[in-house]
């Protein structure tokens, strides 16, 4: 769900009820003794890979981060990509792009499709159309607080094929039930039955019930009001689904172990970042309704799972533990206690996955001055690129994943040090194309993706932290020579290439100032006091952004300073403002947490891309600035 990716809008359902469990494991802080999960429960289970001992399992940790961007609106990061998930009604949140809820029953039916496909590549089984159906039956009543638990208890799915016989269809059910990971994850939680309809006819395959849960639910189940929300899906290109759910529309890639390109979204991606992204709408729910500060929150989970089973090996790919890391701006210790025991109790997605596998949830208080010392965020890894005559000097090659990049200008004149993401067979020059012609007929390709970056004058060092996916990339300088002319077209650039890596659960800066860029405007939210700031920035518009930041002359305000440049040659006195920092342009989707030192005062941001839609103008003119302030 990148740039590349059909935008994600809207699909939610409405995000139900919470019902009163008996103690879920929840870790609120280091300063809870007794709530580490135990596992006794499950390893006591009759599991499908029974004769592989737990001893043998070789598992891995897939990773998710999710950051409340605006209220009731979460980013989630994953792999390089980047998707929405919007809160619902029942705790006030816009119900605009897809929910969590969406998430977890789209990623049930596309795992579905995946494993249709595969199986019929193994057995050579002609597969002409793939299509299904999911519904979740759940109360929807437990979201907003209510004395019932909203996990899901049943799922069903309606798979249409076209090709395989009944039998090669019952044959191809049978197979997701053993090596789907969400499947085989959510079948401990509740019964799972799957429909065959081959050519027009319908043919039950299978029904799942699901063992003895981990955690009990002691709801009344004769008073139960159940809704059935539906996502739907449909195989677009091999291995790709088209997945649609309340109009809106988005992709899942199928996976490495079944030959699937894993390029966008894949289906884990989505089931396990729906949990973090559900605790932030309750956190912020709760501190809502108790009227708690609740200045930023950003969540991480990990989930531990052998994938080994996926490909056909005799082993469970079930998901085995998650861990949930809420970090937190804002509540006491005692508070955010509170909002982690209402997250095990009112997010549908907690209470329907404690069913099958423990959760361990860690409160992170961001606010040094809060209750007790708290334990330090896993700071992302530092990489030092040097400007240096006119060129850059750092590594060729880094790890993938959340990184923090310092730029050191060692020269005597400014640079800048911004980034790109090229396709497989593009290069620096097809990108210096795309600049060169942003005056004429402004563009910006699909296989292009803007990484941000930041400005350095003589002497200085900048520094910014984002999330970067495995590829080819390129650093260059957009700064001018002595002839006027971008030094990126005379040299100043260096390929860069970023290799895949395990996951490190490192977790970003905390935020001083969030700004979200969407077409045309900012949406700007904090309170930052002088000295170092770090800004959050989130590009949710469909077209790339970047953000200046100009400090603004006594009384000034941003229009004047637009019109001050817009009036080029012939402006009258003294710039209305002072340029403090460049961030980068961004593509869509992405986030990036830029350092900056503020003093005192006004300041305004300004996004100067030329537009695509109405050439001859850029974002500023369109109305894409902001004025915020600094105590």
């Amino acid at each position: 769900m990148n740039h590349r990716m059909i935008v994600i809008v809207a699909l939610v359902l409405a995000l139900i009820s919470a019902a009163v469990l008996p103690a879920a494991p929840v870790l609120a802080g280091p300063l809870v003794q007794d709530a580490t999960p135990t596992a006794a429960e499950e390893e006591k289970t009759a599991d499908a890979d029974a004769q592989a001992m737990e001893e043998v399992l070789e598992l891995v940790t897939a990773t998710a981060h999710a950051d409340l961007v605006r209220p009731g609106r979460v980013l989630i990061s994953a792999r390089g990509n980047h998707w929405i998930y919007d809160s619902v009604p029942p705790l006030d949140g816009p119900n605009e792009e897809v929910n969590p809820l969406d998430g977890m029953l789209g990623a049930l039916l596309s795992c579905g499709l995946y494993i249709y496909e595969a199986v019929a590549l193994e057995n050579h089984i002609p597969l002409n159309h793939a299509s299904g159906t999911v519904t979740g039956e759940l109360d929807a009543r437990g979201v907003a607080g209510a004395d019932v638990n909203p996990r899901v208890r049943a799922f069903s799915l309606t798979m249409n094929v076209e090709g395989p016989s009944a039998e090669e269809a019952a044959m191809m059910a049978a197979a997701t039930a053993k090596r789907c990971p969400i499947f085989t994850t959510l079948s401990r939680s509740a019964s799972i039955s799957v429909t065959n309809v081959v050519y027009g006819q319908a043919q039950e395959a299978i029904t799942t019930a699901a063992p003895d849960p981990l955690v009990e639910d002691m709801t009344d189940e004769t008073q139960l009001e159940l809704t059935r929300p539906l996502v739907q899906a449909r195989m677009i290109e091999k291995g790709r689904s088209l997945v649609s759910a309340r109009g809106n529309h988005w992709i899942y890639d199928s996976v490495p172990p079944i030959n699937g390109p894993n390029e966008e979204v894949n289906p884990l991606d989505a089931l396990i970042s729906a949990l973090p992204a559900c605790g932030i709408m309750v956190y912020e729910a709760v501190a809502r309704e108790n009227d708690i500060a609740l200045n930023g929150v950003n969540a991480t989970v990990e989930a531990d799972l052998d994938p080994r089973g996926v490909a056909g090996a005799d082993v469970n790919p079930r998901i085995r533990a998650f861990r949930v890391t809420m970090n937190v701006d804002g509540p006491t210790m005692e508070e955010a206690e509170m909002m982690a025991e209402q997250f095990s109790q009112r997010c549908p997605i907690y209470t329907t996955f404690v069913r099958s596998a423990p959760i361990e949830v860690t409160n992170v208080l961001m606010d040094a001055s809060a209750q007790g010392e708290q334990p330090a965020a896993n700071a992302a890894p530092t990489v030092t690129f040097t400007a240096a005559n006119s060129a850059y000097e750092g590594p060729d090659s880094i790890p993938a994943g959340l990184t923090r990049i310092e730029f050191v200008n060692a020269d005597e004149k400014e640079h800048t040090l911004w980034l790109v993401r090229r396709d497989e067979g593009k290069s620096f020059d097809d990108v210096l194309g795309v600049f060169a012609a942003l005056g004429s007929e402004p563009e910006f390709p699909e296989w292009a993706v803007w990484h941000g970056g930041v400005t350095a004058g003589p002497g200085e060092t900048r520094a910014y932290t984002m999330d970067i996916a495995p590829g080819d990339y390129t650093i260059y300088s957009f700064s001018a020579n002595a002839d006027g002319v971008p030094e990126m077209f005379t040299g100043m650039s260096a390929d860069l290439t970023v290799t895949a890596a395990e996951a490190t659960g490192v977790t970003p800066p905390a935020a001083d100032l969030r700004t979200e860029m969407v077409d045309y405007s900012y949406v700007v939210a904090g309170a930052p006091t002088a000295g170092p700031v770090i800004v959050e920035v989130t590009n949710t518009g469909m077209e790339p952004h970047e953000a200046f930041v100009y400090k603004l002359a006594e009384g000034a305000t941003v229009q004047e300073v637009m019109e001050y440049m817009l009036a080029g040659e012939d402006a009258e006195g003294s710039p209305p403002f002072t340029a403090v920092a460049g961030l980068a342009p961004m593509s869509n989707g992405l986030i990036g947490w830029y350092e900056v030192e503020l003093e005192s005062g006004d300041y305004g941001l300004f996004c100067f891309i030329p537009d695509t839609v109405n050439v001859g103008m850029r974002h500023h003119e369109l109305g894409m600035m902001a004025q915020f302030s600094v105590e």
